[in-house]
C-alpha cells in the first residue's frame, strides 16, 4: 500500500486486511522505516532497525508482544520498545490508530 499522510501527521500504511496475529511488516513512515504488526489483538509500530547491529525487526520472529531480532536474537517488548536483556537499549515506539479498514502510523521526528 502507498503510504499517505492524513490528519494530525498520521501516515495511512495498510489495510487490516494485510495483517494477521502474529503478522509483522516493514512500511514508511516520512522517513523511517517502521516494523508493524499486530500483537495480542493490538497493532504496534516500533523502528524497523535493532540497535545493536540495525537489522530489520520486521525480519524477525513474534511471539506474543515479544519481537525477537533476526541477527542476534535480541528481543523487545512492541508496546514499550525496551530490549529484555538491556533495559538501556530501546527502539522508538510510534502511535497507531486504526480508522475503519485503515491502519494509521504517527509521524514523529527521531533524534539524531
Amino acid at each position: 500500500m502507498n503510504s499517505e499522510t492524513v490528519a494530525d501527521d498520521f501516515v495511512n500504511v495498510a489495510r487490516k486486511s494485510e495483517i494477521r496475529e502474529g503478522d509483522v511488516i516493514s512500511v514508511s513512515v516520512g522517513e523511517d522505516s517502521v516494523a508493524l504488526g499486530l500483537a495480542e489483538g493490538s497493532y504496534f509500530a516500533i523502528l524497523d532497525q535493532c540497535p545493536h547491529a540495525g537489522a530489520p525487526l520486521s525480519g524477525g520472529y513474534l511471539s506474543g508482544k515479544v519481537l525477537t531480532c533476526p541477527f542476534h536474537a535480541w528481543e523487545f517488548d512492541v508496546k514499550t520498545g525496551t530490549c529484555l536483556h538491556f533495559s538501556a537499549a530501546k527502539v522508538p515506539v510510534y502511535e497507531v490508530k486504526v480508522e475503519g479498514e485503515s491502519i494509521l502510523v504517527k509521524k514523529m521526528t527521531l533524534p539524531q
